[in-house]
């Protein structure tokens, strides 16, 4: 089982990732956050294998946040989600440590690609087929 947490300071948006992902077998929101020091939280005590965390968000930022993980050495799979289309912020997502950015609105295909290469991208052996 593939352990997700989702991090966007937006309820319904949140809530519509957990269904689209609540639809495979493999997967399982198992945390959610509304800002970046929740999530940061979540992931220092809560069991995850990856994070889909909005770059954009109250307080610590998905930026911030990413930068506090890798200056604390803790390596998890993290994807940004934006609707901010901002190459800069993009770039500055992947030098932080992001495996992948997504923008939205994007598709469920899309979305369960990118999972399944951040996965593999820490976990060689991983092998989730959407």
């Amino acid at each position: 089982m593939i352990r997700i947490l989702i991090a966007d300071d937006h309820v319904l948006f949140r809530e519509g990732l957990r269904q689209v992902l609540a639809r495979h077998h493999d997967l399982s929101v198992v945390a959610e956050a509304g800002d970046g020091q929740e999530a940061l939280d979540l992931i220092r005590s809560t069991p995850l294998d990856v994070v889909l965390l909005d770059i954009s968000m109250p307080g610590m930022s998905g930026l911030e946040l990413q930068e506090t993980l890798q200056a604390q050495q803790i390596r998890i799979p993290i994807i940004f989600i934006t609707g901010h289309g901002d190459v800069p912020m993009s770039v500055r997502a992947l030098k932080a440590g992001a495996l992948d950015f997504i923008e939205k609105p994007f598709n469920k295909e899309l979305l369960l690609s990118r999972i399944n290469d951040a996965l593999f991208a820490i976990y060689p052996d991983f092998d989730f087929t959407p």
